[in-house]
């Protein structure tokens, strides 16, 4: 199938593939150092997210499409070595930078028309991250009243909780 994309809209074209199998060969050579696998933890990973979801999105209006995706089954193989709570963390932040991403970009997002909002927006999300990594010198928490950046919390917590006193350094350096 050819789709024109000077013509068609993003949704058309994916009303156009809706239900169709694509094959995309070659890509195994070209990820031939990457791991296929799947985590072990992915049934538990899967309900992890089905909960962390419905805890911070339940008035979400994309909660129902946000749930349709396998992010389970996403983190599971991108992180097939992982323990179960990194893996939790690390498909967490996955999720996370999705959501976040399309309150800026997607047509269904918030903040997609409205450019100057937007960017008050990345500014806030970057202030919020540097806080709750512990990389600013503020020494107690932000609040924010945006529900998308305040779910970076647990995510934050955990992230600075793990690290090293050598990765704490570099992370001083880019802040």
């Amino acid at each position: 199938m050819i789709v024109d994309m000077g013509l068609t809209s993003r949704v058309g074209v994916l009303d156009e593939l809706r239900d169709q199998t694509l094959r995309i060969t070659g890509l195994r050579s070209a990820f031939g150092s990457w791991p296929f696998a799947t985590n072990a933890a992915v049934e538990r990973i899967r309900d992890d997210v089905e909960s962390w979801l419905d805890s911070l999105h339940s008035l979400h209006p994309k909660l129902r499409k946000l749930k349709a995706g396998d992010y389970g089954l996403f983190g599971a193989t991108w992180f097939p070595f992982a323990s179960l709570e990194r893996l939790r963390i690390v498909t967490f932040l996955c999720i996370w930078l999705f959501i976040w991403d399309d309150e800026i970009d997607s047509d269904v997002g918030s903040l997609a028309a409205n450019f100057a909002l937007a960017q008050k927006f990345r500014s806030e999300t970057l202030t919020y991250i540097k806080n709750r990594l512990g990389l600013d010198t503020s020494g107690e928490f932000l609040k924010t009243s945006d529900p998308v950046i305040k779910s970076f919390d647990m995510i934050g917590d955990a992230l600075r909780e793990s690290y090293t006193r050598g990765l704490w350094a570099r992370c001083k350096t880019f802040s």
